[in-house]
């Protein structure tokens, strides 16, 4: 996309941050801010949906491709 006489990629990505509690989720949540930043990305924090579950590791599966 071309604005302003300048070259701007936008990219979309649906990520998800894991933690086996709140605090873990958020210090993930804060690297990936950080991680982010680095390479000039940032996290829209507006679109941003924290979800908070126990799943038992019998519930959890793999899928190998």
């Amino acid at each position: 996309m071309k604005l302003s006489g300048t070259h701007q990629l936008l990219f979309r990505a649906d990520v998800n941050v894991l933690g086996g509690s709140v605090n873990s989720m958020s210090r993930n949540t804060e690297v990936l801010v950080v991680a982010c930043k680095e390479i000039g990305l940032e996290v829209n924090a507006d679109k941003t949906k924290y979800i908070h579950g126990h799943v038992t590791r019998s519930e959890c599966r793999t899928i190998t491709i």
